[in-house]
């Protein structure tokens, strides 16, 4: 069952950044992959999904990460996230799926 909620997570992430799946796993640091993969980190990770498998999903969709990656980019996000409303509707949306 957090696979299918890890997968609906990059769909809707995907589509909000304008960047494929195939991008978003993808290792380019260029903007807004990197933040792309931030926001799915943070929005898996308050779910709550462990990152055990938040790491383990990457993997299987092409991109191995560390568990501090996940860390840090969830650290980011959630900053992002308090101070900017627009991110708020965002994960307000996408936590109500």
């Amino acid at each position: 069952m957090k696979k299918e909620i890890f997968n609906k997570y990059a769909d809707l992430v995907a589509d909000k950044f304008y960047i494929s799946l195939q991008e978003m796993f993808s290792k380019s640091r260029v903007h807004p992959r990197p933040e792309a993969r931030q926001m799915l980190y943070y929005l898996a990770y308050e779910r709550p999904i462990k990152i055990s498998s938040i790491r383990r999903f990457m993997k299987e969709n092409g991109l191995p990460v560390q568990h501090n990656t996940v860390m840090k980019g969830y650290e980011k996000a959630k900053k992002t996230v308090e101070q900017d409303k627009d991110y708020q509707d965002f994960v307000k949306k996408v936590q109500s799926v």
